[in-house]
């Protein structure tokens, strides 16, 4: 995966973490309300929900681990 923005900037991994929670919920409120969406738009759906939560829980995983300090 190419980065765009760098890693290292905790403002930037916060608003990752905000806008994936967003999306994620979108999607997920989508397929809940959504009757008429075929079983492939459902899987597609659900994969990026998936992706969204898991890009998610690695960048909050990153942020603790800057907040820790690097290790000697």
């Amino acid at each position: 995966m190419i980065r765009i923005f760098s890693p290292k900037n905790p403002k930037v991994l916060i608003s990752n973490i905000i806008f994936d929670l967003i999306v994620g919920i979108f999607f997920v409120y989508y397929l809940k309300v959504s009757s008429d969406v075929s079983s492939f738009m459902r899987i597609i759906l659900m994969i990026f929900a998936a992706y969204d939560f898991t890009d998610m829980f690695f960048s909050i995983r990153l942020l603790l681990q800057q907040s820790k300090g690097p290790k000697k």
